[in-house]
């Protein structure tokens, strides 16, 4: 399965992201950013964060993931790990009490199950300055992403 959010818009064949999800289980990717960049951890009782098996600190160090674009293969053991931690952690309230309930819960699934991320978001997604673009001649990127 691979989520693409309405933004995103595939410029090219999708084959080498359907390889590498296939082969690594798990398609995800990382804006560049911990966790500590947009979250106001205070909200957080220190024995909700205990329940999840992570300290604050280690919390604050989770890379940030994006849920702009989001796979998942069922085939692999990484794809259940992921999914299996990303489901119980939706059928708590708090981690979801945050700006991005998605990306907190995404991240912080990711770290737990321990699978690997795919690799940094700019890597991956044609972007132009502050707001992206459509890009003006070909690219080898697979996606570019509208930001209006």
């Amino acid at each position: 399965v691979l989520w693409l959010d309405c933004s995103i818009h595939p410029t090219n064949n999708l084959n080498a992201v359907f390889e590498n999800l296939h082969r690594q289980g798990v398609y995800l990717l990382w804006n560049g950013v911990n966790l500590q960049y947009d979250y106001d951890f205070k909200i957080l009782p220190d024995k909700t964060v205990e329940s999840w098996g992570v300290d604050l600190k280690e919390l604050k160090n989770i890379k940030h993931l994006v849920a702009t674009i989001v796979g998942v293969s069922f085939k692999s053991e990484e794809g259940h790990k992921f999914i299996n931690e990303w489901y119980n952690l939706t059928t708590l309230t708090l981690p979801a009490m945050s700006l991005y309930p998605e990306e907190f819960i995404i991240s912080l699934a990711r770290h737990l199950s321990g699978v690997e991320v795919f690799g940094h978001l700019g890597y991956y997604m044609d972007t132009k300055g502050a707001v992206p673009k459509k890009p003006s001649k070909p690219t080898k990127k697979p996606f570019w992403f509208d930001k209006s």
